[in-house]
């Protein structure tokens, strides 16, 4: 029995996985456990070596053991959605290499038999459809005062063939670390309710945007007084107190009636202003600076931006880094065959 090869784990805490949880007293080759202790340890073992062996499983999530040593999965059949492989390490983990001892979750499209394997080549697996997913949404990080970090994705489309990269296994037990949006996936393409499970606060939580949606606006809901916090690329947000539900939301901005380049402020100015600008539809957009004899001095602005009221800052520098002369200066706004400029003056 289980209580003879781990005789400090609580009795009745071995729990099995066949689409519901059951308590189990015996342990099978090939098969993973919950199993509860009341503190960590290593456990030896004595018993002949074995390198590989064929695990069966359902379609749905499975727990699965790997042989005596580290091994790779080999699943010709492609039943294993990709990036579903987790360990669990005070919270769930993505991993391709499964370790003698410890149980992995998986998630597999249908019934069949996969093969775990310590003479398979270890190269790490592509997931380079799921690595371009990610690649393309902002991702919402969130990491306790353990260190544990969970890292949800929003924003892009993943089609509904490819939605299963994003599932995560059920809830762990009370005292591990989670976060995921409550239909049990790490992604949601425009946001919604996230389930928190975690002891060790506080929480810090950061927010991280692909290049083509630098202007998009997200916040975070206490759904238990109805606050709001507004995320950022450049600060943290800390939870400090217990939290066991949020909303992420996208603040969606309005947009403007007619393309418009707005006065400088403040002007005249040392050594810092601010240029801001109004776009009613998606667009390329430049904006240039310029002294008054029209020699080139900054490139501000020049990339794809979609419709909203955007902002932003001169410090009175050229290309270079140089602190430009006192003066008055030049700058010019283009989206797409519209134009603007104004003027700006720089004192010393």
């Amino acid at each position: 029995s289980y209580e003879s090869l781990f005789p400090t784990a609580f009795s009745g805490s071995l729990y099995s996985f066949d689409g519901g949880y059951s308590e189990v007293e015996q342990l099978e080759n090939g098969a993973g456990y919950w199993l509860r202790f009341q503190e960590g340890g290593t456990v030896e073992f004595s018993g002949g070596m074995f390198d590989e062996i064929s695990v069966p499983v359902d379609g749905g999530w499975n727990i699965v053991s790997g042989p005596s040593e580290d091994a790779s999965l080999s699943d010709p059949d492609g039943l294993v959605y990709d990036g579903t492989v987790y360990g669990f390490n005070g919270t769930y983990e993505n991993t391709d290499i499964f370790e003698p001892g410890k149980g992995y979750w998986l998630r597999s499209s249908d019934s069949g038999t996969i093969t775990l394997s310590s003479i398979l080549d270890r190269a790490k697996q592509s997931s380079s459809v799921r690595d371009q997913y990610i690649s393309q949404s902002t991702k919402i990080r969130f990491r306790n005062s353990d260190g544990k970090t969970i890292e949800l994705y929003t924003g892009g489309t993943v089609t509904e063939a490819d939605r299963p990269m994003f599932s995560v296994p059920p809830m762990p037990p009370s005292g591990g670390f989670d976060v995921r949006f409550d239909n049990d996936f790490r992604y949601a393409e425009s946001g919604g309710k996230l389930t928190i499970l975690n002891e060790a606060y506080p929480i810090r939580i950061s927010c991280v945007f692909p290049d083509n949606r630098l202007d998009e606006n997200w916040v975070l809901v206490n759904n238990q007084t109805g606050e709001e916090y507004s995320l950022s690329s450049q600060d943290e947000l800390l939870i400090e107190t217990y939290l066991s539900t949020m909303t992420l939301k996208k603040v969606v901005p309005e947009i403007p009636a007619e393309f418009a380049l707005h006065p400088a402020y403040p002007n005249p100015f040392n050594p810092i202003t601010t240029l801001r600008y109004d776009i009613p539809e998606g667009s390329w957009v430049k904006l240039d600076i310029y002294d008054m004899m029209g020699k080139h001095i900054k490139q501000l602005v020049d990339g794809r931006q979609e419709a909203g009221y955007k902002s932003v800052t001169w410090d009175a520098t050229d290309d270079f880094g140089s602190a430009v002369s006192a003066g008055v200066y030049l700058f010019r706004i283009r989206s797409g065959e519209l134009t603007r400029a104004g003027k700006v003056i720089m004192l010393k």
